[in-house]
């Protein structure tokens, strides 16, 4: 092994400073940008991180979570990650053996050589598999811009003039040690077998070759590639959950949250989340990535330092035509978050666009009618059907439960019927078919009849958070005078807000707020009474059921099993759909839909899509145990003429009927 293996940094480029002046200028243009990031998430509301290196590691440089999902792209990612990483500390490693210590030499540099080479394929081969992967998924699955072929473009010029500088140096220099560098030695020997390159062409190369890598360090936190940086700083913070009173908003001025703006940039367009999103699907025009993109470009003209160039510091309804900021678009979401499921980077689409709506609410220019109405109607009535608490509590009549409207007896539980359970013909059977299981298990139950009041979830899912306050102090307060210390609620919705979002808040109401009880959705419930066996239900056999999973049940809480084991206790064989689990689809309703009717121009509905795959399963039953599914995906069968074909059915309504012989 030859000791004196040694490189000239600057060979055949002619003098240095112009190198240093223009790498000077590259890290100026790098600073501003990364400044100019950083200015807009300071605008944010500040929230509360806790850096987490194994998530920086693991999904942020290992890219784990896309491993998961799309392993070739995972693959051809990290190719590009770690080729350039190496690249880079290798140039650092060049700079720091010219002006501070000499230690590549010999040996050392041998290996030093021969690693970079190995990086560069790597390098090379990734960018060109990411380049030819854009052009096969074109289009709707994979959409781009000038943005985007530009970027791979510069990084496979970075990559290819970076080998045929280093081939035209060996075919100058001839070194014994050319082995150590097989890509350069390889291609001198094709570009250069007998006569070398003179002095223009092997400064134009070398040039080329800088100016390109100074150009993707200039221009890394300006265009998409920002990602980058952004994204292993979004996986590495976790967040604590804290809660925000509207008061507490509003004294601050911030119009989003910090987190939102920082996944905003740390989205990679990647349109995984197009893909799987409800509405998109049923061809409303909803596209959670160019939401996202669109949200970054606001927020950056808004509050970057140069953005009051081009954007005034108005509101939503003052955005002015550098950006396309839909407020509509809000409002077609389910928040069924399935966005964030799909997401590489645990980016939520759904939190941009629930931050978007609070805006929207606050300002009140841009709230759509169905909306307003929906809202009205929960603020006078104190739920959004527009009906009187008389009506409210007309599903307890006949039954055995003990009423809490009217006395303060001690009861094991409190049946949560919610809003739409109790007032929407459809929906009311459940509640009462709970309420026979319950009393029939000998538990001592008991319901708020016409004092019950709304959770407060559609409030917050619309963005009325001052409403949602009012809505769940009263709750708390209620249930805490009643002394009650167990709730079964029948709508996931009612379960997920008393369980997710009321604790922050009673943590702001200490002094008003001594306890919080505990919470069950009534799947829940009926598995573990069935799995004690303090129920016996009958035997449906020969029947098959597919199951679709609510999305504020499974996806929102990871309740996945509980129903499913219900219905295999009854003899029923489960078929799943297409989409189910995780990756359920959503029924249309939440996030307020069932209240915003269906979007003009939309190619089907949502609760169609879903029942076209349960109809696929050739399964009798589709079963559900969300009210606001089971309204959706009756109307839907109902609608598609499939009456004969599949029965749509509430789990507890199974069961009770089970039970009944």
């Amino acid at each position: 092994m030859d000791t004196s293996a040694a490189r000239e940094t600057f060979f055949g480029s002619g003098p240095a400073w112009p190198f240093y002046l223009l790498a000077f200028l590259a890290v100026c243009i790098f600073a501003a940008g990364v400044y100019s990031r950083i200015t807009v998430w300071q605008k944010g509301y500040p929230a509360r991180f806790k850096f987490s290196l194994g998530g920086l590691v693991k999904n942020g440089l290992l890219l784990g979570r896309l491993w998961m999902q799309d392993p070739l792209a995972a693959l051809l990612h990290c190719m590009v990650l770690w080729g350039f990483l190496i690249l880079f500390l290798g140039t650092c490693l060049l700079s720091f053996h010219e002006w501070i210590l000499t230690f590549l030499n010999g040996r050392i540099y041998l290996v030093f050589a021969l690693t970079l080479d190995l990086a560069g394929i790597v390098f090379v081969l990734g960018a060109a598999g990411l380049f030819l992967r854009r052009i096969i998924l074109s289009g709707s699955r994979l959409p781009g811009n000038w943005q985007d072929w530009g970027l791979l473009a510069l990084l496979l010029l970075v990559g290819l003039t970076g080998f045929l500088a280093e081939a035209a140096r060996l075919a100058v220099v001839r070194p014994p040690w050319s082995w150590s560098q097989p890509v350069g030695f390889w291609l001198a020997g094709i570009l250069w077998p007998a006569e070398p390159p003179g002095a223009a062409a092997l400064a134009g190369v070398w040039w080329i070759h800088a100016l390109a890598s100074l150009t993707l360090v200039a221009f890394l936190p300006w265009f998409k590639l920002w990602h980058s940086l952004a994204a292993p700083l979004n996986l590495a913070l976790t967040r604590k959950r804290v809660y925000v009173s509207a008061e507490d908003w509003e004294e601050k001025g911030a119009e989003f949250w910090f987190e939102n703006l920082l996944s905003a940039d740390a989205c990679a367009q990647c349109n995984r989340c197009e893909l799987v999103c409800p509405s998109s699907r049923a061809g409303e025009g909803l596209s959670p990535r160019a939401f996202t993109k669109e949200f970054a470009e606001y927020a950056r003209l808004k509050n970057a330092p140069q953005g009051g160039v081009f954007l005034g510091k108005g509101g939503l309804s003052d955005r002015g035509s550098e950006t396309t900021l839909s407020a509509q678009e809000a409002f077609y979401c389910t928040t069924c978050g399935a966005c964030k499921e799909v997401c590489p980077v645990m980016n939520s689409p759904l939190d941009l666009l629930l931050n978007m709506r609070g805006n929207v609410i606050e300002q009140g220019t841009e709230v759509p009618g169905p909306v307003n109405k929906a809202l009205g109607s929960l603020t006078k009535y104190g739920n959004p059907w527009g009906a009187t608490r008389k009506k409210k509590a007309a599903w307890v009549k006949e039954l055995d439960l003990v009423d809490l409207a009217k006395n303060k007896a001690k009861v094991d539980w409190l049946l949560f019927a919610g809003c739409t359970t109790s007032l929407d013909a459809t929906a009311t059977p459940m509640a009462r078919a709970m309420a026979r299981i319950m009393l029939r298990a000998g538990l001592t139950t008991g319901a708020l009849g016409k004092k019950e009041p709304c959770c407060g979830d559609l409030a917050r899912r619309l963005g009325e958070n001052g409403l949602f306050e009012m809505l769940a102090e009263d709750a708390l307060e209620l249930m805490e005078a009643r002394e009650v210390h167990k709730v079964v609620t029948m709508s996931p919705h009612c379960a997920y807000t008393m369980t997710q979002e009321y604790p922050p808040l009673a943590g702001e109401l200490k002094s008003e707020i001594n306890s919080l009880p505990e919470v069950w959705h009534y799947s829940q419930v009926l598995d573990n009474l069935i799995e004690r066996r303090i129920i016996k239900p009958g035997v449906l056999e020969g029947k098959t059921a597919a199951f679709h999973d609510p999305c504020y049940l499974g996806r929102h809480r990871g309740i996945f099993d509980p129903p499913r084991r219900v219905l295999k206790s009854l003899g029923l064989t489960v078929r799943e759909m297409a989409d189910h689990h995780q990756n359920s689809l959503c029924c249309g309703a939440g996030g307020g839909r069932m209240w915003n009717a269906e979007l003009d121009g939309a190619e089907t509905q949502i609760s169609h899509l879903r029942v076209a795959q349960a109809r696929e399963t050739g399964a009798e039953y589709l079963v559900t145990a969300c009210p606001l599914c089971l309204i959706m995906l009756t109307d839907a069968v109902k609608a598609m003429n499939l009456e004969e074909e599949i029965q749509v059915v509430d789990l507890a309504c199974l069961t009770d009927e089970s039970l009944a012989g």
